[in-house]
């Protein structure tokens, strides 16, 4: 894949993220959290789309409203790895 296109889609996903942190809503909260790990995966960007689907699990068993912000934080430091960890 293009480095180019990683990169684009790392500040799509970056973008996103900044935006969630002001979602109250679960339900949109969750969708475009499914929506990150879609444009992830699409890029092949494999620890953040795994970080999104591990939150995804949380938000479903009922252990991440409290700690929504910290889980986005999270996934904020996949999009710090270099794209070779990434994959």
């Amino acid at each position: 894949m293009d480095p180019e296109d990683i990169d684009l889609a790392r500040e799509e996903l970056e973008a996103r993220l900044q935006a969630m942190t002001g979602l109250t809503d679960m339900p949109a909260f969750q969708r475009e959290l499914h929506s990150l790990k879609g444009i992830a995966m699409a890029y092949g960007l494999r620890g953040f789309a795994e970080a999104a689907h591990l939150i995804e699990d949380r938000i479903a068993e009922g252990r991440a409203s409290a700690m929504l912000g910290g889980l986005l934080e999270s996934l904020g430091r996949e999009l710090d790895r270099p794209a070779a960890q990434a994959m």
